[in-house]
């Protein structure tokens, strides 16, 4: 029988963390536990920079409404 790499079923994976790998693996790629370290860390950069570029965009708005005459 095979094992599973489903974090829903891993004991061993916290419940804040399955949440965080929900979240992450509800798009079309393969769940990140399921990925190579190089790669899993690859989709991790990429979540945090689009984080950081929405929170720029989101200051320069909040800036520029605020600014307004």
């Amino acid at each position: 029988m095979g094992q599973s790499n489903s974090a829903d079923q891993d004991s061993n994976i916290s419940k804040d963390m399955r949440i965080f790998l929900k979240t992450l693996n509800s798009g079309d790629e393969p769940p990140l536990e399921t990925l190579s370290p190089k790669d899993a860390r690859a989709v991790l950069t990429g979540a945090q920079e689009s984080i950081i570029q929405a929170s720029a965009m989101l200051r320069i708005a909040l800036f520029s409404e605020y600014n307004r005459d």
